[in-house]
């Protein structure tokens, strides 16, 4: 049984969901550079298939909860080195934290005037409301601790959280808060609009291309105004990557 086949297997013993991500946390602790590895190479070649699927968002749970890698910085650059000698570029990108290309330091939001005037308190309590008309106002709130409430509302639609994923201007931090959200984030049309969003920090962006549909994954090598970074991904993931990888560096 391969590493990643023992990992499944763990996973799939695990009734609560819950607790995949100290699971992955557990795994990333313990194992050497050379095996997080092939691990990880194995998974991102496969995380488009629904067999893998569970455990890649897994992986990607523990990637996004914090604002930081989940990997010891000497271990972060010894799993680059050995990923750049054997090639395994994506491996190496989910370890890169550039910016974003576009920020929006300052930007508050565009809720209308009703809303704005609402104290923070009154917003959370708003968003936890069961009424469309008002959830569709609620979602041009920006602050990461309403967009939390707002996320988990049951009358939420899809289409209201592509609209959160596809703004332009947006804050890191709301853009944040529905990667964050698998129930959101694993939806193709969410996770399109996640990618797409160049005010979405490009670490973010690489963990979500893999697990898109091979035809989505494909496009985003020839859309332009992406982070190069989000069309190199797709291009490693690639059986015939075509040599459109960018020049490397090192992890942050």
């Amino acid at each position: 049984m391969t590493a990643l086949e023992n990992l499944m297997s763990r996973l799939a013993a695990i009734r609560d969901p819950g607790l995949h991500g100290s699971l992955v946390r557990d795994f990333l602790e313990s194992h050497e550079p050379v095996e997080l590895v092939d691990v990880l190479a194995s998974l991102l070649a496969r995380a488009s298939d629904e067999h893998y699927r569970v455990l890649y968002d897994s992986f990607v749970d523990v990637f996004v909860a914090d604002s930081v890698i989940p990997i010891p910085y000497h271990v972060t650059q010894e799993i680059y080195r050995i990923a750049g000698r054997r090639n395994e570029r994506a491996v190496a990108l989910m370890l890169l934290d550039p910016p974003p290309l576009r920020r929006a330091d300052g930007w508050s939001g565009d809720p209308d005037p009703e809303i704005l005037d609402l104290t923070l308190g009154e917003r959370k309590s708003f968003a936890r409301r069961l009424d469309r008309d008002l959830l569709a106002r609620m979602t041009r709130v920006t602050e990461p601790e309403v967009l939390r409430i707002l996320l988990s509302n049951p009358r939420l639609t899809e289409s209201d959280v592509v609209g959160i994923a596809a703004r332009r201007p947006n804050t890191v931090s709301a853009l944040t808060e529905v990667v964050r959200r698998r129930r959101w984030r694993v939806a193709s049309t969410v996770r399109m609009a996640l990618v797409n969003n160049p005010y979405l920090p490009p670490r973010l962006a690489v963990l979500l291309v893999p697990g898109l549909p091979r035809q989505e994954r494909a496009r985003l090598r020839h859309t332009p105004g992406l982070h190069p970074l989000i069309a190199e991904m797709s291009a490693s993931l690639s059986p015939h990557p075509g040599g459109t990888s960018s020049p490397d560096s090192a992890p942050r």
